[in-house]
């Protein structure tokens, strides 16, 4: 699998109503291969450090939306499906410190599990949790879903999941400080496995762009704070990594229940010339397309800088 820069282009956002119809709008998050379903746009202020935070996911509604513009170029939705958290988690959220605009339930992971079943996270007022519904009327189907280590309790924070081989997998912080970055594998029928917790060589502070799901493997793109250089101040660099769908753990005695396939490679990205001029922060990755036969991803990135 190779690496290709490519640019992206976007349009701005509109609010959405039922039944009418609106230009196309790009500050939404879409998955592509769930039948047009939209998340609603959150309004807040904008964060500083990734391309995830600038637009912090939708808080407490998904859209079932038409995605058909062949004749109109504009969208509407079809189906609403309102998620909000119980008064007693919007009330914990506040005795924890939150502001009442965060106390809501961000949806952070909406993926298709099965030609069904849609998988959806939400942060719930600081208590993630995750549901499925069903993929054609939004329907809630079973039990509540402990939503830790696959979403994040902080609706700027960062993630990705993805359902491959019956296992979920997910790249998130796991815990309300936002300090236990994780790479996750879970609900599947083997061993649940994690990277180990707050090990600073394995992730540190990791800000997750995309996971790939190719072969034998799932590949982690991500941004982290480089522990391996001792500098004033800290250094973000871009990282891939890698793990093997078939790890099993290890033992009692070696990393119980945690990866024993892990491995990480930073990624650069640089115009050749006497200063080598760098394009270091990984912003966004394609899933992996074939180009003249061969097997590629496409990356954005842009110039690197201490914080």
């Amino acid at each position: 699998m190779e690496f290709k820069a490519a640019r992206v282009y976007g349009t701005s956002g509109h609010a959405l109503h039922p039944g009418k119809r609106h230009p196309i709008i790009n500050d939404y998050r879409r998955c592509e291969d769930c039948s047009g379903i939209l998340l609603t746009p959150y309004r807040g202020s904008p964060a500083k450090q990734n391309k995830t935070q600038k637009n912090p996911s939708p808080k407490d509604n998904v859209y079932t939306v038409d995605m058909d513009t062949s004749h109109t170029g504009e969208i509407y939705f079809t189906k609403k499906l309102t998620w909000e958290p119980s008064e007693a988690n919007k009330l914990k959220c506040k005795v924890f410190g939150q502001s009442e605009d965060l106390c809501h339930n961000f949806i952070k992971v909406l993926i298709r599990k099965n030609d069904d079943t849609l998988f959806i996270c939400g942060t719930d007022a600081f208590d993630p949790s995750c549901r499925n519904f069903k993929v054609n009327t939004l329907e809630m189907t079973g039990e509540r879903i402990s939503g830790k280590g696959r979403c994040p309790f902080d609706p700027k924070d960062s993630n990705v999941a993805l359902y491959a081989g019956g296992y979920l997998y997910s790249g998130t912080a796991s815990d309300i400080h936002s300090s236990d970055s994780l790479i996750y594998r879970s609900l599947g029928p083997s061993p649940s496995l994690r990277t180990a917790k707050q090990d600073s060589k394995w992730l540190k502070d990791s800000k997750f762009i995309h996971v790939v799901d190719y072969g034998d493997y799932m590949y982690f793109f991500f941004r982290e704070v480089a522990v391996e250089v001792h500098i004033e101040g800290e250094l973000v660099v871009s990282r891939v990594a890698r793990v093997c769908k078939n790890d099993m753990g290890g033992t009692m005695a070696f990393l119980d229940k945690h990866w024993t396939s892990f491995l990480k490679a930073q990624l650069k990205c640089l115009i050749p010339s006497a200063l080598n001029f760098h394009f270091d922060l990984l912003q966004g990755v394609t899933d992996v397309v074939q180009i003249q036969g061969r097997d590629v991803v496409f990356a954005t990135f842009t110039t690197s800088e201490f914080r």
